[in-house]
């Protein structure tokens, strides 16, 4: 697997302290470049929330008059 130079990557720190007391620096570089892929399980769990986002959003609300509505109004 080939990566790009380093200097491509952003640089970031971690400052550690216990307490009040520094204990060390750690130095991380970023690989924005190289992203694992996802589980199976969390690609299914989005995949099935996705679709019940669909089912929601093709749900068609019935109004059944003389009944009240969760906001009070009652239809005649």
């Amino acid at each position: 697997m080939s990566s790009a130079p380093s200097t491509t990557r952003p640089i970031v720190f971690m400052d550690i302290k216990i307490g009040e007391t520094p204990a060390r620096r750690h130095k991380m570089e970023l690989f924005g470049d190289i992203v694992p892929k996802p589980p199976a399980k969390e690609q299914r769990e989005k995949q099935a929330e996705q679709e019940s986002d669909a089912i929601i959003k093709e749900t068609k609300v019935v109004k059944i008059r003389g009944e009240k509505h969760h906001d009070g109004e009652v239809l005649t």
